[in-house]
């Protein structure tokens, strides 16, 4: 709630790692960086909570972690001569993420995007070079 208080009902006994997410956040529109509980992005280093069978466990604090720095990436397309592929559209995604973000382009070939520091994001361009005709560029890291 608006307090910071929750609570997680009818959880079958067993051994737990919580994972982090900003998804609540008013403009998730971009990657995320996985964080696990207290604050960590390495699975191993996660905190294991268990729950034993009818157990409570009251006024556990859950640490969010500030959000990872942000920096903008800009850059433009071009054919393979060098030329501007001009209405060329770029996405990107986080490896092993099934949700592909759609590049803001600035001027035709140019395109600018936020992404979150310590992400490996992958990209690609694509365009429709004549009607019902799509090519895609090779992804980059």
């Amino acid at each position: 709630d608006e307090d910071g208080n929750y609570a997680f009902k009818r959880i079958p006994p067993g051994r737990y790692i919580l994972t982090i997410r900003f998804d609540g956040m008013s403009s998730q529109n971009r990657p995320f960086p996985l964080l696990y509980h207290p604050g960590v992005s390495d699975k191993a280093a996660a905190k294991v909570i268990t729950i034993g069978e009818g157990q409570t466990i009251a006024d556990y604090n859950l640490e969010v972690p500030p959000l990872p720095q942000e920096h903008e990436v800009t850059g433009k397309v071009v054919w393979s001569d060098g030329a501007p592929a001009v209405g060329a559209r770029v996405g990107y995604m986080l490896a092993g993420d099934a949700v592909f973000y759609a590049a803001k382009d600035e001027a035709g070939s140019s395109f600018s995007v936020k992404a979150y520091e310590g992400l490996r994001l992958t990209m690609r361009a694509s365009i429709e070079p004549e009607k019902g005709k799509q090519v895609y560029s090779d992804g980059w890291k």
